[in-house]
């Protein structure tokens, strides 16, 4: 029996989703066991014609998308496996010395490519942080001279290097310029044109970070928080990811880069569609599922040898580096890799549909992932309440563990590779639990979905659907495994900008859905401090429009976009 069960009585705010409903998925009309599931119709997707716009639409969207690309593949798409192995899927590998990806084209017996976790990357495309108060921050690198060192501006708002920084007796950092006196009015000069307040730099004093505001004031971050997370389970093996696309965002990709393709966005209609597949068949290509539209998926695994009951899992063959180990430091050992079979542990499906080119974004985790915090949910007939419940057999908490949970123990160097403890810390296991099971903060509601006004109709609604899926696949399914935990996106396809405001009526441009969205095995320590709104990220605090002047949003939602190389 899975340790998440998913209530069987929610009380959903729109149409339950039928036995008939999900037979049509079906290739065969009907519900087989591993049976192949069609690719969801994101280009006749009518959702948010509903008036007043309704949430289930997109969740079934989402559902569909997850069991489509976990289907068995079919013939039509080259075989090999699941769909996502399918040559309708690239692999798009790791960043390299230069910050590029590569897009790998599936094919017989093809060996994946697996990295640990790099710094999570904010809207300026910076690693994230949070301060104390669990809001997000991103932080850049001061620049530096032609000799090597850092750069400050003076009062005058000139640049001056950076000869010594010390810490005074009050607190505040004393930087030094090169006759080793200190800098009158230093304060950070930022890469990032007007760069917003957060925005922070990072300096050394004393061999311990200190951050600095735009003002040049000093913020406190969370402990450990400086670098990207690196997670393990409680059987020891760290957890892996791996980023892939469909033919039609690869080749929408390279058309862009070709200058064939004119795109301020994403592929949100015919129009857009028929210039991608102009460009394609122009390459001797045609896409097998064109009403897809452009899909992009990134997954989490761990070493299926660690687990009692892989079979229970989706399995892949992968690569992984070798680390020459201590306690509190990993290397990898230059040109060593592993190779191994890993089982994928969560995913996000994130593709776009008509009018919606901010894309949707919904994400699916294994039932033994992690427990749930307490959330509560509209039960028929009542209000239910789920307290939290860390017992029982979990990959990121060990039984019975009390509090504090989803503390970093390690952080990973990603120009070195190297995998390193945090201060007090050895390499090892945390324990993890979701912060916001259903993506909704336990103190608001997402008011912007009109229909789920309160955390516990938002609830209600994902549960429903997730009940919906699970019963109605049969059992041994390996896609009963994985629940559904919500998906968001924008009113009307507008450009995404910030989670709603508590009280806002006017929502235009916020993102909607399970607003405070996060996967426990991906977006771990970006969960939030707490259950609030205020603590922790969306999908859309990262991944927002990175020109703001675009009338419609821009292709820079996906960080991946840009640093991809064309297939030709």
């Amino acid at each position: 029996n899975p340790p998440v069960e998913v209530p069987t009585d929610a009380s959903s705010t729109c149409s339950p989703l039928s036995a008939s409903t999900l037979a049509a998925m079906f290739q065969s009309g009907t519900i087989i066991k591993d049976g192949i599931v069609n690719a969801p119709n994101s280009l006749g997707f009518t959702g948010d014609q509903d008036d007043p716009p309704q949430a289930c639409p997109f969740y079934q969207w989402a559902e569909q998308g997850f069991l489509w690309v976990t289907s068995p593949a079919p013939a039509i798409y080259g075989g090999n496996r699941r769909v996502f192995e399918s040559p309708i899927f690239y692999d798009v590998t790791p960043p390299d010395i230069n910050g590029n990806r590569t897009l790998i084209p599936h094919s017989a017996g093809l060996i994946h490519m697996m990295a640990v976790r790099a710094a999570q990357a904010g809207p300026h495309h910076l690693p994230i942080v949070f301060n104390k108060a669990g809001i997000l921050l991103e932080v850049e690198e001061p620049p530096t001279a032609a000799s090597g060192k850092q750069l400050i501006l003076d009062r005058s708002g000139q640049p001056v290097e950076i000869r010594e920084i010390r810490l005074a007796s009050f607190g505040r950092p004393v930087f030094l310029g090169a006759n080793g006196k200190p800098i009158a009015g230093a304060h950070p000069l930022f890469r990032t044109p007007h760069a917003p307040t957060t925005i922070i730099e990072r300096f050394i004093v004393g061999g311990k970070p200190i951050f600095l505001n735009t003002f040049g004031d000093i913020v406190q971050i969370e402990t450990g928080q400086a670098d990207g997370g690196v997670l393990m389970t409680q059987d020891s093996s760290l957890i892996y990811y791996l980023v892939m696309v469909n033919d039609v965002y690869a080749y929408f990709r390279t058309g862009v880069s070709d200058g064939k393709i004119t795109a301020s966005g994403f592929p949100a209609d015919g129009t857009d569609m028929q210039a991608i597949e102009t460009f394609a068949a122009a390459h001797s290509e045609t896409f097998p599922d064109s009403n897809a539209m452009a899909v992009e998926l990134k997954s989490s695994w761990v070493l299926a040898s660690s687990l009692p009951d892989p079979a229970d899992y989706f399995t892949i063959t992968a690569t992984v580096p070798r680390y020459n180990k201590t306690d509190t430091l990993w290397t990898p050992v230059p040109g060593a890799m592993d190779t191994v079979q890993l089982a994928m542990i969560g995913m996000h499906v994130v593709g776009t549909v008509v009018n919606h080119q901010e894309m949707v974004w919904s994400t699916f985790v294994h039932t033994g992932v992690a427990p749930d915090t307490t959330y509560s949910y509209f039960a028929t007939g009542s209000s239910g309440v789920v307290p939290a419940n860390t017992n029982g057999t979990w990959l990121l908490c060990a039984n019975g563990t009390p509090p504090p949970y989803n503390q970093k123990r390690m952080t990973f160097d990603a120009a070195t590779g190297n995998i390193k403890a945090t201060a007090g810390n050895t390499i090892g296991p945390t324990n993890v639990i979701s912060m916001k099971p259903w993506g909704a903060a336990a103190d608001f509601g997402p008011s912007s979905n009109f229909l789920d006004n309160s955390p516990e109709s938002s609830n209600s609604d994902v549960i429903a659907i997730n009940d919906a899926i699970l019963s109605g696949l049969i059992t041994g399914d390996l896609r009963r495994n994985y629940i559904f935990k919500g998906a968001t996106w924008t009113l009307g396809g507008d450009v995404p900008t910030q989670p709603p405001t508590v009280g806002a009526e006017s929502l235009t441009g916020d993102e909607i859905g399970t607003s405070s969205l996060s996967n426990v095995t991906m977006e771990t320590f970006q969960q939030g401090i707490n259950t609030s709104i205020f603590t922790g990220t969306n999908c859309f605090n990262c991944h927002q429009n990175s020109n703001p002047q675009a009338a419609r949003p821009d292709t820079g939602v996906s960080h991946i976009f840009y640093a991809l190389k064309p297939l030709f």
